[in-house]
């Protein structure tokens, strides 16, 4: 049986645990363990200059995402220095499903408001294959962008379908 010390006693009187009350700390020590599971395994440490936030806490996704929405997924690109594995990329909805689309050179455009600047090269002169389309988005696309003009997203890669993204990601900081 075990049993709780009265420190404050001269005698050091042992007061006997019951068992209902041995069972009810092993229900709070293992409900301790699952919640906290439960939570990190939802954050999200950012990482890299992609977006202007460092943490996360991930939900699935919502049946309509609305622009400026952070989203996740995992993508695979010949640009990628990362021996053909997908990679997890994390980008905010800057243009959704039935919205007008237009591209002018290297600036891109969703309903007549400017998204940002596609970059010509990289840093070591590889050119960039710049996504070019001009009209509706599709029903089940949208177009994704970083904070950063270094940002790898939809101004290279195109659209991104919905079933492709895996979790809303609401910004802790």
């Amino acid at each position: 049986m075990t049993t709780l010390n009265n420190t404050n006693d001269t005698n050091s009187e042992e007061i006997p645990l019951s068992k209902g009350a041995k069972r009810k700390h092993y229900i709070i020590f293992f409900s301790c363990i699952v919640i906290t599971w439960l939570i990190f395994k939802q954050l999200l440490f950012i990482q890299g200059h992609s977006l202007n936030a460092s943490l996360a806490f991930l939900i699935p996704v919502k049946s309509e995402l609305k622009n400026g929405d952070v989203v996740t997924f995992h993508y695979n690109h010949a640009m990628f220095d990362n021996d053909n594995k997908d990679v997890l990329l994390v980008k905010k909805v800057a243009c959704k499903p039935k919205s007008t689309f237009e591209k002018f050179g290297y600036d891109f455009y969703c309903d007549g408001m400017f998204l940002g600047t596609a970059k010509k090269a990289r840093k070591n002169g590889d050119i960039f294959p710049v996504f070019n389309y001009k009209g509706v988005i599709p029903d089940d696309s949208y177009f994704l962008l970083g904070d950063s003009l270094d940002s790898f997203d939809s101004r290279y890669v195109g659209f991104i379908k919905k079933e492709d993204l895996e979790n809303s990601a609401l910004v802790i900081f």
